[in-house]
């Protein structure tokens, strides 16, 4: 399983991947950049629309692995974290400065991790089933960051970072 696994995948990043070229400027290689009707990008070795933008490369894209890579299989059974509310970008209204944090995870077990979630880039609270009710926050744009430890302290994954503003009512000053 590992040699074909191996295999299949030094055909797939060969460097006939990569199409040679010799240009004027100095740029060896070619790829194109494509984006499909769900909007997800993809690059290829070859345009698959008239859309396609090219993009030049002065190295080659070489991926190394060692023995002790396990199967591609193996990649999508990693544990997963995601901050699920709020989405990036939100505007929070709340004037008291309260809102409810909720993260998902996927492909581990509930029992065996615990969730950090930092604002700002500073630890404020772990939780076992991945809810945050957080209280008194300051107005204006923060962003969240989760991370997924299995019981043993030790970091298993780490969201992406979300922005979110919290619009709050201030009470002007007296003149």
């Amino acid at each position: 399983m590992r040699i074909s696994v191996i295999i299949v995948f030094s055909m797939l990043c060969a460097p006939s991947v990569l199409a040679q070229r010799a240009d004027s400027d100095g740029h060896s290689h070619v790829i194109y950049r494509e984006k499909d009707a769900s909007g997800i990008v993809r690059f290829t070795d070859q345009p698959r629309s008239p859309e396609a933008e090219r993009h030049f490369l002065r190295h080659a894209l070489r991926i190394a692995f060692n023995e002790e890579s396990g199967p591609v299989e193996e990649v999508r059974h990693l544990p997963f974290i995601e901050i699920a509310s709020p989405r990036h970008d939100e505007a929070v209204r709340d004037n008291q400065g309260s809102m409810v944090v909720q993260t998902t995870v996927s492909n581990a077990e509930k029992k065996h991790f615990a969730t950090d979630l930092f604002l700002d880039e500073s630890w404020i609270a772990t939780s076992a089933d991945g809810r945050f009710e957080l209280q008194n926050l300051d107005r204006g744009t923060h962003r969240l960051r989760a991370e997924l430890k299995a019981a043993d302290g030790t970091l298993l994954a780490t969201s992406e970072s979300v922005t979110f503003h919290l619009l709050r009512y201030t009470i002007p000053a007296l003149k």
